[in-house]
């Protein structure tokens, strides 16, 4: 059997929440329509606990920074001196936009999702660039 035709692994406890299956979706989708290279059962089971010793927040940072540099892989230790973003309580602050974690996001149509998304993806590159000066 080859390595992609295994199904992908289920998420750890500590990574499933809404904002990281969120992003790990995007991140995968990613992968499959802009890398031509899809994630492997494999890749996923060497990737995951990788990410779940990082925590959640950091985690999202990295899969974030990959799609953001337009990077195939992940690389968590990256992002472990950035400054977290600002969650309290599940609330992710996003370019005057605010998601709670909680479904609020089916409010939104996929423009506004979309619009979000790239807003967040411009603050991780312009966080990158600065840091770069």
């Amino acid at each position: 059997m080859a390595k992609n035709s295994q199904p992908l692994p289920e998420l750890p406890e500590a990574l499933n929440t809404p904002e990281f299956r969120q992003v790990w979706d995007m991140w995968l989708d990613y992968r499959r329509q802009h890398k031509k290279k899809p994630v492997s059962a494999y890749a996923a089971r060497v990737l995951l606990p990788k990410l779940e010793r990082v925590g959640v927040r950091r985690a999202i940072l990295a899969l974030e920074q990959s799609i953001a540099n337009d990077w195939q892989g992940v690389f968590p230790e990256k992002v472990m001196d950035l400054p977290l973003p600002p969650l309290s309580r599940g609330v992710l602050q996003v370019g005057g936009s605010v998601s709670r974690g909680e479904g609020d996001e089916e409010d939104l149509t996929p423009e506004q999702q979309t619009s979000n998304i790239r807003k967040l993806n411009q603050l991780i590159r312009e966080s990158f660039q600065h840091r770069r000066l």
